[in-house]
């Protein structure tokens, strides 16, 4: 990262934290305008400050944008070396349990008959009330338990609990169970047969 764009990127933080403010004044209506040396090409563009917005300038003077054309940069070259130094999220597996059917030695969802292959991440929207992702329970004795509506797919086939990982955005249930967005069968505990 060059020094400009690093020099960039540290007054637009500091303008957003306020630790520093652009440099302009008030007129005796509390309406703020920026300096002449603070003026941008977008300056124009923005809306005139008035009494009902008597900030909208000084509000303009710490965005990205206002900065990126100040110091002559690219705005998406600026964006991206910001977004680079952001930490990474991590993405945190969880270890669960989920009852599955085992039907022609295939492992199924019990609910819908879904194929699930061991390994392979599935992913699906979780949505409140039970309209999506993926459900599973923190221990094997409550996957056991674990109940499905009569019209399930697989309600009379074998079922078995598996190990799997799950990650993503998830909605806890009261009946011990979450959704998660993502999930990966990674074995098939022998203790867990049902």
């Amino acid at each position: 990262m060059n020094n400009k764009i690093r020099k960039a990127i540290d007054e637009f933080k500091a303008l957003q934290s306020r630790e520093k403010n652009p440099v302009g004044s008030f007129d005796s209506a509390g309406r703020w305008y920026p300096d002449e040396s603070e003026k941008c090409e977008f300056c124009d563009s923005t809306r005139s400050p008035s009494r009902s917005y008597p900030y909208s300038l000084l509000l303009h003077c710490r965005t990205l944008k206002h900065i990126c054309s100040k110091y002559e940069l690219d705005y998406s070259e600026v964006k991206k070396a910001m977004n680079a130094e952001k930490p990474q999220k991590k993405v945190e597996k969880q270890i669960m349990y989920k009852k599955v059917a085992y039907v022609n030695g295939e492992l199924q969802s019990v609910f819908s008959g879904e194929v699930y292959i061991p390994e392979k991440t599935y992913c699906e929207k979780v949505q409140d009330n039970h309209r999506g992702g993926y459900y599973a329970y923190e221990t094997i004795e409550n996957a056991v338990n674990a109940e499905f509506p009569e019209d399930s797919c697989n309600t009379s086939a074998e079922k078995i609990v598996v190990k799997v990982e799950m990650w993503g955005r998830s909605i806890k249930y009261g009946n011990k169970k979450t959704a998660y967005t993502y999930m990966k069968i990674v074995n098939l505990p022998p203790e867990s047969n049902t």
